[in-house]
């Protein structure tokens, strides 16, 4: 595990968006280390202990997932890098966590833009292949493992259209559910928002409620790299009473959390965050 150093979080005032964007969780996050970064290594700084390093090649043909290392309990739970992390236990793929410092330039660092040129997170290396954006992440772990995607193009099409819809259909939405309902609670703007944040939301909910009738996952039976996103995007609505008036995305959300991956996620960003 990493032996990091406590975090020190500076809260910034957090904008309501409108439905047609999404909300940076980056801003949330800010990561106290000391020292200066090592070049070509935006998580490593000098002097700093660690305990993690490869040997022998032991890391050989793992990907790396690079994600915070620190976050205000508000976000913990509903970063983005928890879709990456998902997708490679499900699939069962071999990677290592890259803990990223934002306090210090981390994401801004001429290194890092490399990998993820808007500076969020998460971001992914497979050998010389990076990546960013969760769920292009999401979807390149479950290609590169036969996992997680039908392997037929119409089931494959369907996965992504299940995709999109949670990442551009209903994830605004939820975000800003999150941000006047937990965020900015009780803050004289976001109560005056409130109430058309929620009738979207509650709109956008009610037609996935009806999708879900009758079925387990998102494409039925078997669950997938759609269910990784969708399932995330709703962890953003938890906070405020909507899920609960709606039977079929509620137990459709508790299905998806109770897998034995999700669970070991939580526990390995739990200690990540801990370090």
């Amino acid at each position: 595990m990493y032996r990091g150093r406590k975090a020190l979080f500076l809260g910034e005032p957090l904008p309501l968006l409108t439905c047609d964007n999404n909300i940076d969780i980056n801003v949330f996050v800010k990561i106290g280390r000391v020292g200066k970064p090592v070049a070509g290594r935006p998580d490593r700084y000098e002097g700093e202990e660690r305990d993690d390093e490869p040997t022998n090649g032991e890391n050989a043909g793992m990907i790396t997932i690079h994600a915070f290392s620190s976050i205000p309990i508000p976000v913990r739970g509903l970063t983005r890098d928890l879709r990456a992390l998902w997708a490679a236990e499900e699939a069962g793929l071999a990677y290592e966590i890259r803990p990223v410092d934002s306090m210090s330039g981390g994401l801004s660092s001429e290194d890092y833009l490399a990998v993820s040129p808007f500076g969020l997170i998460p971001a992914m290396e497979d050998g010389a292949f990076s990546l960013f954006e969760s769920g292009a992440i999401v979807f390149y772990i479950a290609d590169k493992a036969g996992k997680l995607v039908p392997a037929d193009a119409e089931g494959r099409a369907l996965a992504m259209q299940w995709a999109l819809v949670a990442l551009n259909t209903l994830e605004p939405a939820a975000i800003n559910m999150a941000v006047v309902e937990r965020f900015h609670a009780g803050e004289n703007w976001a109560e005056e928002r409130r109430p058309a944040v929620r009738e979207l939301c509650e709109k956008r909910l009610a037609t996935l409620d009806r999708q879900l009738a009758g079925k387990r996952y998102l494409l039925g039976d078997g669950f997938s790299a759609a269910d990784i996103l969708m399932t995330s995007v709703l962890r953003f609505i938890q906070y405020s009473d909507l899920i609960e008036t709606m039977p079929n995305v509620a137990a459709y959300k508790a299905r998806c959390e109770d897998r034995p991956a999700w669970a070991k996620v939580l526990e390995t960003h739990d200690a990540l965050l801990a370090a």
